[in-house]
């Protein structure tokens, strides 16, 4: 019994440590960009499930997304390679950058997260961020109104995390 408990403790606490490994560039490169360190964490959590080795070469145009934030390759104009976006601290920091110009485009909408995925339309990936962002949060939001496409991330509960207040 005692075993098996610790063993549980041990593998909670490892589960999240794993998943607080880049709180710190969450938050550095947060407050750069004035967005809140969990809706970068959210959309890492959406787009590579924290792997900062992911790839995705699934991608209609022919480019690639790689690291935490799955930064495509179409945003290698900086001087980066590919190998580059592989360092969790410049993939955080390209994820921000690109969140925060989408978010100065768009504005604080669902947009503006479809915006982050390449797919302003038909898109549903602004749900699974803010899926993501209520459960880092800890925040229950009312049903989504799939019609207008629209989400409770209006209400300011979970509004409040999307940028840094």
């Amino acid at each position: 019994m005692l075993k098996t408990t610790f063993l549980i403790c041990f593998l909670l606490n490892l589960s999240l440590a794993e998943n607080n490994s880049y709180d710190d560039l969450f938050s550095k490169y947060g407050s750069l960009y004035n967005l809140h360190p969990n809706l970068l964490k959210a959309i890492a959590k959406t787009e590579s499930n924290l792997n900062p080795n992911a790839i995705n070469k699934t991608n209609k145009n022919g480019t690639i997304d790689r690291g935490l934030m799955q930064i495509n390759s179409i945003h290698l104009n900086d001087g980066l390679d590919a190998e580059d976006l592989f360092d969790p601290e410049i993939n955080i920091h390209e994820g921000a950058k690109v969140l925060r110009y989408c978010i100065d485009k768009h504005g604080l909408t669902w947009q503006a997260l479809n915006c982050y995925n390449g797919k302003i339309q038909n898109n549903d990936y602004n749900l699974k961020v803010l899926s993501n962002l209520e459960k880092l949060n800890n925040i229950t939001a009312k049903p989504i109104n799939y019609a207008s496409r629209t989400h409770p991330s209006k209400s300011s509960e979970v509004r409040k995390f999307i940028i840094k207040q």
